[in-house]
């Protein structure tokens, strides 16, 4: 009861209280721009999905740079089509079906009959937390090797993700 009692009147003292507050109020503060700074490349879509800046980057300029019936794959296709008709006001056709069917010499023969392919690094972050992970690198070079048949890279971002292929 004494207790109670101190901790009332402690509580009341508007010094404790402004104290209080300015504390919360930095430890807030200091949290945002901690986050800010470790992670600004980072968009986190549906609060669950992390798109990475360079993919929507790409997203937006192929949108801006093609023809409006291309595919985009393989990861999250959904999510970057939605940000890229948010932003920049493109209507893009895309896939993530790769994710469903796995990566198969078959899966990468259908990614290769389409127009233009997007290789987003969002791709790499989802082989990241499965098994794939350790077959992907061979498979993408796989992709890439068909795909340097009869398209032109586009844009590379020096390994084998983000990068954009289009039919020449």
């Amino acid at each position: 009861m004494i207790t109670t009692f101190v901790l009332f009147s402690f509580v009341r003292n508007e010094l404790f209280e402004r104290r209080l507050h300015k504390a919360l109020l930095a430890f807030v503060l200091s949290h945002t721009l901690l986050a800010t700074l470790t992670a600004p490349h980072i968009v986190c879509a549906g609060g669950r999905v992390r798109l990475p800046a360079t993919d929507i980057n790409a997203v937006l300029w192929l949108g801006e740079h093609s023809p409006s019936s291309f595919f985009v794959a393989p990861g999250f296709g959904g999510w970057l089509g939605e940000t890229a008709y948010i932003l920049g006001g493109y209507d893009l056709r895309v896939g993530d079906y790769l994710f469903y069917e796995g990566l198969t010499p078959e899966s990468i023969d259908k990614l290769a009959r389409r127009d233009a392919l997007i290789v987003p690094r969002s791709s790499l972050m989802h082989f990241e937390k499965t098994n794939a992970c350790y077959h992907a690198p061979e498979m993408f070079r796989l992709l890439i090797s068909k795909l340097s048949d009869d398209r032109n890279l586009v844009y590379s971002s020096g390994n084998l993700f983000v990068t954009i292929w289009l039919r020449g």
